[in-house]
């Protein structure tokens, strides 16, 4: 298994009845990060760009805008995924989803925090229903 294959794995794209959806994400990395240390970089969703600064990060059951995650100190747990409300919502059950984050690696170089773009394109499954769903 690479460190791609587990951020889609085991995801859905649940849709809500405000007509967003949400993606579980894992982290596209091989050990528990800060939250902040990752960017979402660009997203697409069946083909059609989504705005990165558009979509919402749940983090400990809080809902924070781009720049609220960018400053988050909170930690990402490998086993956990984060739930990202996407403004949009595809009509089908099922869709492609790509996806670039930037891993601002800090404990690699003293005084300077290598950036890595992590890209993972994957297929998930479109389940209509908030039950259960931040």
């Amino acid at each position: 298994m690479t460190l791609t294959d587990q951020t889609l794995r085991r995801s859905t794209l649940a849709v809500r009845d405000d007509g967003r959806a949400v993606l579980d994400v894992r982290l596209p990395w091989y050990r528990s990060m800060p939250v902040g240390a990752i960017e979402l970089s660009a997203l697409r969703i069946d083909g059609v760009d989504v705005d990165p600064a558009a979509v919402r990060w749940i983090v400990g059951g809080r809902e924070l805008d781009a720049a609220q995650a960018a400053a988050c100190p909170d930690p990402w747990y490998l086993q956990d995924a984060v739930p990202l409300v996407l403004p949009v919502a595809p009509a089908s059950s099922a869709a492609r989803i790509e996806l670039a984050v930037d891993v601002a690696v800090s404990y690699l170089a003293p005084g300077v925090a290598p950036v890595l773009r992590v890209e993972v394109a994957g297929t998930v499954p479109v389940v209509r229903s908030d039950a259960a769903r931040p």
